[in-house]
């Protein structure tokens, strides 16, 4: 029987591309906060929208009473 054991030392670097876990959470709040921004900016033009529409309806709905 026959028994043979090389062994050698091998050397070896490892690196992750990961982000920490602090920045990635630093990340989404800000993702976050932008996306809140940019809800309430939206939210803001659709009143806008509706408050002119409004005006324009009560002003033609005057004219027709002269």
């Amino acid at each position: 029987m026959r028994n043979k054991k090389n062994f050698s030392k091998l050397k070896f670097q490892s690196s992750s591309y990961a982000l920490a876990p602090n920045v990635r959470r630093d990340f989404k709040d800000i993702e976050d906060k932008l996306k809140d921004d940019d809800f309430n900016i939206l939210e803001k033009k659709q009143m806008k929208n509706d408050l002119e529409g409004y005006s324009y309806e009560m002003r033609s709905a005057l004219d027709s009473y002269g």
